[in-house]
């Protein structure tokens, strides 16, 4: 029951039905303790929602650190791949080559056109846009850079023995 409330002369807060009705002060008493119960627990329903609330902002915390650990792994790898071919090494004395057709499932000297079909199928796989929500987004946007990275860097690679094998011949 809702009530309005009234202040009477000796400064008790009262439902304005019984001042008007002349209830008795102890009904009134049991219609305030009804009154601060329900306060009380709409009080804890607000306190368990808001720690429901704070539980989500924990996950999503721990999902972008998560994300950028991935990226970050990721990068660094990727770094590394690019430092270790640019550096001049051939790929049988560093195996340089060997690792990172490795990242992207092939093997050095596979045929262009399974080349070709690994970059196709990685980065649609990975493509930011085939996915839903912030984290997986980021994911996936960090996973097509690396990616497309290393199929350049293979790429790159496979242009200089080309030219390398036509210049011998």
């Amino acid at each position: 029951m809702v009530h309005r409330w009234t202040r009477r002369r000796d400064q008790r807060v009262i439902p304005i039905e019984a001042a008007a009705d002349g209830s008795s002060v102890a009904a009134v008493e049991s219609s305030k303790e009804e009154t601060s119960e329900v306060e009380r627990l709409a009080a804890e329903s607000r306190a368990r929602k808001l720690e429901a609330v704070v539980i989500g902002l924990r996950q999503r915390l721990k999902d972008l650190e998560a994300t950028v650990q991935a990226v970050t792994h990721r990068a660094a790898r990727a770094e590394s791949a690019a430092r270790s071919l640019s550096s001049g090494a051939t790929a049988q004395s560093t195996g340089g080559d060997a690792r990172l057709y490795g990242q992207v499932g092939l093997v050095p000297g596979c045929p262009d056109f399974l080349l070709d079909a690994a970059r196709r199928a990685y980065l649609r796989e990975y493509h930011p846009d085939r996915h839903e929500g912030s984290v997986a987004k980021e994911r996936a946007t960090a996973d097509f850079q690396f990616y497309s990275r290393v199929f350049k860097v293979i790429e790159n690679e496979r242009s200089k023995h080309r030219a390398k094998s036509a210049e011998s011949r």
